[in-house]
This record gives structure tokens, C-alpha cells and sequence, in this order.
């Protein structure tokens, strides 16, 4: 979710502004209508960020950030069975053509996967499952010949 000459975020903060929690009040009542998979992510500028304690700098800044946005929209409307990843890119990942310091690289970006996507990758997954019980079945089934024909070479 990208706004020009705006920004979703202070800097240094994971709250979202109240324009922006808004903004996805209304995307999540419309994704939620549908049965697509979201991954919702986080991003900041080039700002370098981190508390006192050094353990806190952009990386997590950006998964906190798309965390929030995660719980607007999961309350407004989002399923949270939709949610398959929450993601942070820290400054990784800037706004095209902006200055990496520029306030609009504080935003989230929600990426709605689509049903062909879903689709694709559900048959995929069911190909994979199959060959892989195709050949448990062949490997089974030479065991079981092999040990007939011992037992049958035995006796």
C-alpha cells in the first residue's frame, strides 16, 4: 500500500498513522471477500535505526511495521487464514524511483496472490505428492518381489 507525498509511518514507529489504518480498513473488507492468499509487508528508508541496546534496528522495524498492518486488517475484515506470510524488507526493497531517504519508503506493501497462483501451486504440490506415492509404491513393490524371489530360491 503506496501513497505518494505520504507516509504510513513516522519515522522510527511501527503505529500506523490514522490515514493509513483507514487506507487498509477499506483494502481488508474487499480482500476479505475473496479467497486469495495475502502476504503482508514491511518497509522503512535508509534512515539507519536502532535503539540503545543495538537489538532493534530496520529489519525489525519493518516485520513490526507489517505486523500492524496485519492486525488492522485481520480486525477490519481480512481472514486470518488468508495471512500465509508476514514479511520484512527493512530499506531492502525501496520505493522506485525515490530517494532512499524519502518518507514514502515507510510504508507496507500487501501482495494478494492470485487464484491461478493458488491454483498452480496447490496442483504442483498434488503433483509432487503423487510422484512421491508413485514411488514409495514402486520401491515397495520391487522389495516385496525381491523378497518373494529369495524366499521362493530358498526353498
Amino acid at each position: 500500500v503506496e501513497k505518494n507525498a505520504s507516509s504510513f509511518f513516522d519515522s522510527g514507529s511501527a503505529a500506523l498513522r490514522g490515514e493509513a489504518e483507514r487506507i487498509l480498513s477499506v483494502i481488508a473488507r474487499e480482500i476479505g471477500t475473496l479467497e486469495n492468499q495475502v502476504y503482508v509487508e514491511g518497509h522503512t528508508d535508509s534512515r539507519p535505526y536502532a535503539r540503545d541496546d543495538g537489538n532493534y534496528g530496520n529489519w525489525e522495524l519493518s516485520v513490526d511495521r507489517a505486523n500492524a498492518a496485519r492486525r488492522v486488517m485481520t480486525k477490519d475484515g481480512l481472514r486470518p487464514a488468508q495471512v500465509k506470510a508476514v514479511r520484512g524488507y527493512a530499506d531492502t526493497h525501496l520505493h522506485p524511483g525515490s530517494d532512499p531517504m524519502d518518507p514514502k519508503n515507510r510504508r507496507v506493501s500487501i501482495v494478494v496472490r492470485s487464484q491461478l497462483s493458488n491454483a498452480q501451486s496447490i496442483g504442483e504440490s498434488i503433483k509432487m505428492r503423487l510422484e512421491e506415492a508413485s514411488q514409495t509404491r514402486t520401491e515397495t513393490q520391487t522389495e516385496t518381489q525381491t523378497q518373494t524371489q529369495t524366499q521362493t530360491q530358498t526353498h
